[in-house]
């Protein structure tokens, strides 16, 4: 058996964290269907779950029937499904929660990590 000097145990587990590290990453994959960048070429992509991601983000999200990328009728900031002949109702400030159909919620109750600008239903 061959002798193995402990600084190459350390110099491989070291190299070995750093590969998975970078294999890990906090970057998305490209096959995660939450969030595909149009800049990668081609249309729009299509995000479909996960967490909401800012209008300027060239990605579309795909809705079930009936409802729409609320940022493809400028009704909201980030991507979110929005039902297709919804309007924004009072600003958030106004505590005046929206009565919503099953399944979705008002947008100034959903607790998301930005701050809407005003009442609408969007999808849990």
């Amino acid at each position: 058996m061959r002798y193995t000097p402990p600084r190459t145990y350390m110099k491989l587990t070291i190299l070995s964290i750093m590969m998975l590290a970078l294999a890990c990453g906090n970057s998305q994959k490209a096959s995660d269907p939450s969030v595909l960048a149009a800049s990668r070429g081609g249309d729009k992509a299509a995000a479909t779950t996960g967490t909401p991601i800012e209008c300027a983000k060239e990605v579309a999200r795909v809705c079930p029937d009936g409802l729409v990328d609320g940022c493809s009728n400028s009704l909201t900031t980030h991507h979110e499904c929005v039902a297709a002949d919804a309007h924004a109702g009072q600003p958030c400030a106004q505590e005046v929660a929206m009565v919503c159909p099953e399944g979705q919620v008002d947008l100034c109750l959903a607790g998301r990590a930005y701050t809407p600008a005003a009442h609408l239903c969007i999808v849990k």
